[in-house]
Parts: structure tokens; C-alpha cells; sequence
């Protein structure tokens, strides 16, 4: 794996800092509309100090800032990501999604991030991210700009 750290009393924590490349789908309708919405091309940018994580969710229309996150090994050795989040609307307030709070709960496997979130506005949905690089994106349009590759663990 990118990097580990295990003890005797701690098993192998992944090191996943870095820009991941995915997209969100989501149970939200807008209410102008009330149609859904399609697949959300998003980016997680990750910043870690052993398994404690830092992550932002960095969108088109919006931005999210994980409040209280870590990583650890389940029961079964799989690594997983766990945390509480605040999502704040784009630049245009009023528009789209109003500010909310929300959980993660995403698996590491594979070199891949795959899992659910559920919010205070009673949305859930999946969380997908295939691709990686090693630097840190501060803004979506360099999120999106940047070139990304499967990792290899």
C-alpha cells in the first residue's frame, strides 16, 4: 500500500494523502424542479497525520470541509474513513444546495475510495474515487485541470 504504518498494537493505517478524483451521486432534488440530479464530478483532497484526516470535498457548485475524521482497520482488515462534514454552497449563496451538515463512511480497498454519506437534510448517497495524484488542489477548476492515475496499493 502508498505508504503504512502499523505497530503491534495497531494494524497498517494507509496513508491516502493526496487529490482522489471521483464523483458523487445523490438522492437530492432540486426543489425549483424536483428532478435529481446527475452523477457530481468531485475531487477529495486529503491531508493526514496518522490516522487523523483532514479532507475537503471540492465540487462545481460547492465545497465541504470534514469537521472530525480518521482512519482505521475494521474487524476484517479493511481500512475505512469515517467523519462528520459541513458542505457550504459556491460562490452564488442561495443557489442550489443550502448549507448542511452530514456523515461519511467510505472503504479502502483496491486503490480505490468507494462508500455512502447520509445529511441532516435527508439525502444520502455514494461516494466514489478512482483516481489519484500525490499533490494537494486547492480549487476545483486545478482539481479538475490536473492529470490522475489509479493508484497502486
Amino acid at each position: 500500500m502508498h505508504g503504512t504504518r502499523a505497530t503491534m498494537s495497531h494494524p497498517a493505517v494507509p496513508d491516502l494523502r493526496g487529490t482522489w478524483k471521483g464523483r458523487i451521486e445523490s438522492s437530492w432534488h432540486d426543489p425549483k424542479t424536483g428532478r435529481g440530479v446527475p452523477p457530481i464530478e468531485a475531487y477529495y483532497v486529503i491531508r493526514q497525520a496518522g490516522s487523523v484526516l483532514r479532507i475537503r470535498l471540492l465540487t462545481r457548485d460547492a465545497r465541504s470541509d470534514l469537521l472530525v475524521g480518521r482512519v482505521f482497520v475494521d474487524t476484517d482488515g479493511q481500512p475505512v474513513v469515517t467523519g462528520v462534514y459541513r458542505n457550504e454552497p459556491g460562490p452564488v449563496p442561495g443557489e442550489g444546495s443550502p448549507v448542511h451538515h452530514g456523515a461519511i463512511l467510505v472503504g479502502v480497498k483496491d486503490g480505490r475510495l468507494q462508500g455512502t454519506y447520509w445529511t441532516d437534510r435527508d439525502t444520502h448517497g455514494t461516494l466514489r474515487f478512482t483516481g489519484w495524484r500525490r499533490g494537494l488542489a486547492r480549487e476545483f477548476a486545478k482539481a479538475a485541470a490536473a492529470e490522475y492515475a489509479v493508484r497502486q496499493d
